[in-house]
């Protein structure tokens, strides 16, 4: 696993902006997030790369990893099987 490429969350809600601040505070580069729509001030420092669509870009997949930051149990659950289908890497620390 190549530790060096850039996070990119999934999610952005306030349990996204959690996982946002501890990645900041554990030194980890986070290229911003993926949701449906902008997210609201608290995300705003981080860009918006697109929704879960740029999962089927294959270059994007490979240049990042991919931390769920979503509250909801059963929509984390099927993320992360999209995540493992399309082979991206999570990040784990």
């Amino acid at each position: 696993m190549n530790l060096e490429r850039p996070i990119v969350l999934i999610g952005a809600g306030g349990h996204a902006c959690v996982v946002a601040d501890a990645c900041e505070r554990g030194g980890l580069a986070v290229a911003g997030y993926l949701a449906p729509q902008p997210a609201g001030r608290t995300m705003a420092e981080l860009p918006r790369l697109g929704d879960d669509g740029r999962l089927d870009d294959a270059a994007f997949v490979q240049a990042h990893r991919f931390l769920i930051a979503l509250g909801d149990t059963g929509l984390r659950c099927r993320v992360g099987g999209r995540l493992e289908w399309v082979r991206a890497d999570l990040a784990t620390v």
